[in-house]
Protein backbone atom coordinates (compact mmCIF):
# COMPACT_ATOMS: atom_id res chain seq x y z
CA UNK A 1 0.00 0.00 0.00
CA UNK A 2 1.80 3.53 -1.27
CA UNK A 3 0.90 6.49 0.89
CA UNK A 4 -2.52 4.95 1.90
CA UNK A 5 -2.87 3.18 5.18
CA UNK A 6 -3.18 6.74 6.79
CA UNK A 7 -6.71 7.29 5.21
CA UNK A 8 -8.52 4.30 6.68
CA UNK A 9 -11.31 4.95 9.25
CA UNK A 10 -10.51 1.68 11.21
CA UNK A 11 -6.63 0.96 10.54
CA UNK A 12 -6.74 -1.98 12.88
CA UNK A 13 -10.06 -4.29 11.56
CA UNK A 14 -8.81 -3.13 8.49
CA UNK A 15 -5.38 -5.53 9.29
CA UNK A 16 -7.35 -7.89 10.99
CA UNK A 17 -9.05 -8.56 8.31
CA UNK A 18 -5.57 -8.31 6.14
CA UNK A 19 -4.01 -11.20 8.45
CA UNK A 20 -6.87 -13.70 7.11
CA UNK A 21 -6.12 -13.17 3.52
CA UNK A 22 -2.72 -12.94 3.32
CA UNK A 23 0.76 -13.44 5.22
CA UNK A 24 2.60 -10.29 4.12
CA UNK A 25 2.22 -6.55 3.07
CA UNK A 26 4.40 -3.92 2.44
CA UNK A 27 3.06 0.34 3.48
CA UNK A 28 5.22 2.67 2.44
CA UNK A 29 3.93 5.58 4.52
CA UNK A 30 4.50 9.25 5.83
CA UNK A 31 6.35 9.68 9.27
CA UNK A 32 4.16 10.58 11.88
CA UNK A 33 4.00 12.40 14.87
CA UNK A 34 2.10 11.84 18.14
CA UNK A 35 -0.57 13.52 17.18
CA UNK A 36 -1.13 12.65 13.89
CA UNK A 37 0.78 15.14 12.07
CA UNK A 38 3.43 14.68 9.36
CA UNK A 39 6.94 14.60 10.83
CA UNK A 40 9.05 15.78 8.00
CA UNK A 41 12.75 15.87 9.93
CA UNK A 42 14.86 14.61 6.88
CA UNK A 43 12.98 16.67 3.32
CA UNK A 44 15.42 16.50 0.25
CA UNK A 45 12.08 17.75 -1.89
CA UNK A 46 14.81 20.74 -2.43
CA UNK A 47 16.94 17.94 -4.11
CA UNK A 48 15.20 17.54 -7.48
CA UNK A 49 14.63 21.46 -7.87
CA UNK A 50 18.20 22.08 -7.16
CA UNK A 51 19.23 19.68 -9.71
CA UNK A 52 16.52 20.86 -12.03
CA UNK A 53 18.16 24.37 -11.86
CA UNK A 54 21.64 23.24 -12.23
CA UNK A 55 20.46 21.27 -15.74
CA UNK A 56 18.56 23.84 -16.87
CA UNK A 57 21.56 26.34 -17.07
CA UNK A 58 23.92 23.82 -18.35
CA UNK A 59 21.46 23.43 -21.21
CA UNK A 60 20.71 27.48 -21.46
CA UNK A 61 24.62 27.49 -21.85
CA UNK A 62 24.77 24.93 -24.34
CA UNK A 63 21.84 25.99 -26.72
CA UNK A 64 20.02 22.76 -25.61
CA UNK A 65 16.37 22.70 -26.59
CA UNK A 66 13.77 21.09 -24.83
CA UNK A 67 10.89 18.38 -25.99
CA UNK A 68 7.42 19.18 -23.88
CA UNK A 69 5.66 16.68 -26.62
CA UNK A 70 2.78 15.14 -24.82
CA UNK A 71 3.55 16.74 -21.58
CA UNK A 72 0.08 17.53 -20.00
CA UNK A 73 -1.66 20.76 -19.90
CA UNK A 74 -1.64 22.61 -16.97
CA UNK A 75 -5.03 22.34 -15.68
CA UNK A 76 -7.39 25.56 -15.74
CA UNK A 77 -9.47 25.76 -12.53
CA UNK A 78 -8.31 22.63 -10.80
CA UNK A 79 -9.76 23.71 -7.61
CA UNK A 80 -12.83 24.32 -8.65
CA UNK A 81 -12.98 20.58 -10.44
CA UNK A 82 -11.38 18.98 -7.01
CA UNK A 83 -13.18 15.46 -6.47
CA UNK A 84 -15.39 14.98 -3.06
CA UNK A 85 -13.60 13.32 -0.58
CA UNK A 86 -14.25 9.78 0.05
CA UNK A 87 -16.76 8.47 2.97
CA UNK A 88 -14.98 7.92 5.81
CA UNK A 89 -11.25 8.66 4.67
CA UNK A 90 -9.20 10.26 7.38
CA UNK A 91 -6.00 12.25 7.30
CA UNK A 92 -3.87 10.92 10.60
CA UNK A 93 -0.58 10.00 10.25
CA UNK A 94 0.81 7.74 12.50
CA UNK A 95 4.62 7.06 14.59
CA UNK A 96 6.29 4.26 15.72
CA UNK A 97 4.66 2.94 18.59
CA UNK A 98 0.96 3.03 16.00
CA UNK A 99 2.49 0.68 14.29
CA UNK A 100 3.99 -1.56 16.86
CA UNK A 101 0.87 -1.54 18.44
CA UNK A 102 -1.60 -1.88 15.09
CA UNK A 103 1.02 -5.01 14.00
CA UNK A 104 0.85 -6.68 17.25
CA UNK A 105 1.77 -10.24 16.20
CA UNK A 106 3.52 -9.43 12.63
CA UNK A 107 7.02 -9.61 12.49
CA UNK A 108 8.18 -5.86 11.38
CA UNK A 109 10.90 -4.66 9.69
CA UNK A 110 10.76 -0.41 9.07
CA UNK A 111 13.41 1.64 7.45
CA UNK A 112 13.11 5.79 6.51
CA UNK A 113 13.10 6.84 2.77
CA UNK A 114 14.15 10.34 2.04
CA UNK A 115 11.96 9.54 -1.06
CA UNK A 116 8.23 10.19 -1.44
CA UNK A 117 8.34 13.49 -2.91
CA UNK A 118 5.96 15.92 -3.17
CA UNK A 119 6.74 18.65 -4.42
CA UNK A 120 8.04 18.73 -7.99
CA UNK A 121 10.12 21.31 -9.88
CA UNK A 122 8.04 22.71 -13.58
CA UNK A 123 7.76 20.70 -16.67
CA UNK A 124 8.18 17.36 -14.89
CA UNK A 125 7.36 15.45 -18.39
CA UNK A 126 9.39 17.77 -20.51
CA UNK A 127 12.49 15.50 -22.14
CA UNK A 128 15.94 16.78 -23.06
CA UNK A 129 19.90 15.28 -23.00
CA UNK A 130 20.58 16.13 -19.87
CA UNK A 131 17.17 14.89 -18.13
CA UNK A 132 18.00 10.88 -17.86
CA UNK A 133 21.68 12.15 -16.58
CA UNK A 134 20.60 14.35 -13.65
CA UNK A 135 17.32 11.53 -12.99
CA UNK A 136 20.05 8.95 -12.41
CA UNK A 137 22.24 11.28 -10.45
CA UNK A 138 19.31 12.07 -8.39
CA UNK A 139 18.16 8.41 -7.91
CA UNK A 140 22.19 7.68 -6.76
CA UNK A 141 22.58 10.36 -4.57
CA UNK A 142 19.37 8.78 -2.94
CA UNK A 143 19.86 5.65 -2.48
CA UNK A 144 23.38 6.64 -1.10
CA UNK A 145 21.94 9.29 1.55
CA UNK A 146 19.83 6.77 2.58
CA UNK A 147 22.54 3.51 2.78
CA UNK A 148 24.26 5.70 4.71
CA UNK A 149 21.28 7.23 7.33
CA UNK A 150 20.38 3.71 8.09
CA UNK A 151 23.94 2.04 8.67
CA UNK A 152 23.78 5.52 11.21
CA UNK A 153 20.62 4.43 12.46
CA UNK A 154 19.49 7.57 11.91
CA UNK A 155 16.69 6.75 9.15
CA UNK A 156 14.06 7.76 11.70
CA UNK A 157 14.33 11.02 10.94
CA UNK A 158 13.24 10.33 7.29
CA UNK A 159 10.14 11.60 5.84
CA UNK A 160 8.57 7.95 5.06
CA UNK A 161 8.58 4.83 6.05
CA UNK A 162 8.71 1.49 4.44
CA UNK A 163 7.08 -0.85 6.31
CA UNK A 164 7.62 -4.53 6.17
CA UNK A 165 5.52 -6.55 7.58
CA UNK A 166 5.22 -10.87 7.95
CA UNK A 167 3.29 -13.69 10.16
CA UNK A 168 5.83 -15.84 8.76
CA UNK A 169 8.86 -16.68 11.11
CA UNK A 170 12.27 -16.51 9.43
CA UNK A 171 11.41 -14.39 6.49
CA UNK A 172 12.50 -10.94 7.66
CA UNK A 173 14.96 -9.61 9.98
CA UNK A 174 13.03 -7.50 12.29
CA UNK A 175 13.85 -3.99 12.88
CA UNK A 176 12.16 -0.47 13.78
CA UNK A 177 14.75 3.05 13.63
CA UNK A 178 16.12 4.77 16.49
CA UNK A 179 13.12 7.17 17.53
CA UNK A 180 14.00 10.85 15.84
CA UNK A 181 17.28 12.29 16.72
CA UNK A 182 17.40 16.21 17.04
CA UNK A 183 18.59 17.52 13.80
CA UNK A 184 20.12 21.28 13.17
CA UNK A 185 17.78 23.97 13.49
CA UNK A 186 17.71 25.57 10.19
CA UNK A 187 19.78 28.91 11.30
CA UNK A 188 22.82 26.23 11.87
CA UNK A 189 22.51 25.00 8.00
CA UNK A 190 24.70 26.16 5.09
CA UNK A 191 22.82 29.08 3.52
CA UNK A 192 24.23 28.68 0.36
CA UNK A 193 21.85 27.69 -2.30
CA UNK A 194 21.31 27.25 -6.31
CA UNK A 195 19.04 29.56 -7.99
CA UNK A 196 16.49 28.83 -10.82
CA UNK A 197 15.12 31.50 -13.49
CA UNK A 198 12.28 31.24 -11.08
CA UNK A 199 13.29 32.55 -7.84
CA UNK A 200 11.37 35.90 -6.77
CA UNK A 201 11.40 37.72 -3.50
CA UNK A 202 8.39 40.38 -3.27
CA UNK A 203 9.27 43.78 -1.29
CA UNK A 204 6.60 46.55 -0.23
CA UNK A 205 2.77 46.00 -0.74
CA UNK A 206 0.63 48.85 -0.95
CA UNK A 207 -3.25 48.18 -1.45
CA UNK A 208 -6.55 48.54 0.61
CA UNK A 209 -7.72 46.63 3.07
CA UNK A 210 -10.82 46.71 2.25
CA UNK A 211 -12.61 46.21 -1.16
CA UNK A 212 -16.45 45.65 -2.24
CA UNK A 213 -17.40 41.95 -3.63
CA UNK A 214 -16.78 42.62 -7.75
CA UNK A 215 -14.57 45.85 -8.02
CA UNK A 216 -11.76 46.51 -9.85
CA UNK A 217 -9.00 47.87 -7.96
CA UNK A 218 -4.97 48.05 -8.29
CA UNK A 219 -2.01 47.23 -5.71
CA UNK A 220 1.40 47.90 -6.18
CA UNK A 221 4.20 45.20 -5.11
CA UNK A 222 8.00 45.76 -5.47
CA UNK A 223 9.41 42.37 -7.56
CA UNK A 224 12.39 41.39 -6.89
CA UNK A 225 14.69 39.01 -9.25
CA UNK A 226 16.79 36.53 -7.31
CA UNK A 227 17.33 33.94 -9.84
CA UNK A 228 19.93 34.06 -13.15
CA UNK A 229 17.90 34.97 -16.20
CA UNK A 230 16.07 37.86 -17.06
CA UNK A 231 11.92 38.78 -16.73
CA UNK A 232 10.60 39.98 -20.03
CA UNK A 233 7.27 40.27 -21.44
CA UNK A 234 8.05 39.53 -24.73
CA UNK A 235 8.54 36.34 -26.49
CA UNK A 236 6.55 32.36 -26.67
CA UNK A 237 6.43 32.61 -23.15
CA UNK A 238 6.09 35.71 -21.43
CA UNK A 239 6.69 36.18 -17.55
CA UNK A 240 3.92 38.55 -15.93
CA UNK A 241 2.03 39.27 -12.61
CA UNK A 242 -0.90 37.95 -11.30
CA UNK A 243 -2.58 36.91 -8.71
CA UNK A 244 -4.69 33.76 -6.91
CA UNK A 245 -7.47 34.50 -3.97
CA UNK A 246 -7.18 31.83 -0.97
CA UNK A 247 -10.38 32.14 2.12
CA UNK A 248 -9.16 33.12 5.09
CA UNK A 249 -8.00 29.49 6.06
CA UNK A 250 -5.27 29.74 2.87
CA UNK A 251 -7.88 27.05 0.80
CA UNK A 252 -7.69 27.95 -2.76
CA UNK A 253 -11.34 30.16 -3.72
CA UNK A 254 -10.01 31.81 -7.03
CA UNK A 255 -6.96 30.17 -9.00
CA UNK A 256 -5.79 32.02 -12.30
CA UNK A 257 -6.57 36.14 -11.71
CA UNK A 258 -5.91 38.20 -14.45
CA UNK A 259 -2.47 39.59 -15.71
CA UNK A 260 -0.28 42.39 -15.58
CA UNK A 261 2.33 43.12 -17.53
CA UNK A 262 5.44 43.48 -15.91
CA UNK A 263 6.72 47.06 -15.57
CA UNK A 264 10.13 46.48 -17.84
CA UNK A 265 12.61 43.51 -17.96
CA UNK A 266 14.02 42.66 -14.70
CA UNK A 267 17.76 41.52 -15.23
CA UNK A 268 18.88 38.82 -11.98
CA UNK A 269 19.67 40.85 -8.87
CA UNK A 270 17.71 44.13 -9.75
CA UNK A 271 13.77 44.91 -8.91
CA UNK A 272 10.98 46.55 -10.29
CA UNK A 273 7.21 47.89 -8.53
CA UNK A 274 4.36 46.65 -10.70
CA UNK A 275 0.86 48.14 -10.57
CA UNK A 276 -1.11 45.04 -10.80
CA UNK A 277 -4.93 44.82 -11.55
CA UNK A 278 -6.94 42.92 -9.66
CA UNK A 279 -10.45 41.71 -9.78
CA UNK A 280 -12.29 41.33 -6.15
CA UNK A 281 -14.51 37.79 -5.23
CA UNK A 282 -17.91 38.45 -6.17
CA UNK A 283 -18.97 36.46 -3.21
CA UNK A 284 -18.64 38.93 0.01
CA UNK A 285 -16.09 37.43 2.79
CA UNK A 286 -12.51 37.38 4.81
CA UNK A 287 -9.96 36.25 1.81
CA UNK A 288 -5.93 36.73 1.21
CA UNK A 289 -5.10 38.01 -2.03
CA UNK A 290 -1.79 36.17 -3.29
CA UNK A 291 0.32 37.66 -5.48
CA UNK A 292 2.12 35.33 -7.71
CA UNK A 293 4.46 35.44 -11.06
CA UNK A 294 3.27 33.37 -14.19
CA UNK A 295 5.80 32.82 -17.55
CA UNK A 296 3.00 31.72 -19.96
CA UNK A 297 2.89 28.16 -20.87
CA UNK A 298 5.87 26.88 -17.93
CA UNK A 299 4.47 27.16 -14.91
CA UNK A 300 3.58 29.50 -12.21
CA UNK A 301 6.28 30.95 -10.23
CA UNK A 302 4.42 29.47 -6.71
CA UNK A 303 4.20 26.08 -8.42
CA UNK A 304 8.35 26.28 -8.92
CA UNK A 305 8.95 26.09 -5.54
CA UNK A 306 8.69 30.11 -4.66
CA UNK A 307 6.07 31.71 -2.03
CA UNK A 308 3.70 33.88 -3.05
CA UNK A 309 2.65 37.19 -1.53
CA UNK A 310 -0.59 37.35 0.10
CA UNK A 311 -2.10 39.66 1.85
CA UNK A 312 -5.77 40.23 3.76
CA UNK A 313 -8.31 41.74 2.43
CA UNK A 314 -11.83 41.90 3.52
CA UNK A 315 -14.88 41.90 0.96
CA UNK A 316 -17.82 43.38 1.35
CA UNK A 317 -21.59 43.27 0.30
CA UNK A 318 -21.54 46.01 -3.57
Amino acid sequence: MFDAFHHLERPHDFLGWLRTRTSRCVLIEPAGTWSGGWARGLDFDWLLTDLANIRDRIEAACGEGIDTTGEPAAAAGAADDAPERGAGAVERRYALDDFERFFTGWHLRVTGTIAGFDQYPPRPHARSGLRPVTGDLAYALIRATEALLEQHDRDGAAKHWVIAATTEAGVLEPRLPARAPALPSVDDLPQRRVTSEFDVRYGRYDGPPRVKAGAQFRVTIEIVNAGWSTWTGDGDHPVRVSYHWLTSDSAIAHFDGERTNLPRPIAPGDSGEAFVAITAPAEPGDYQLAIDLVKEGVTWFSEAGMPWHTARIQVSAR
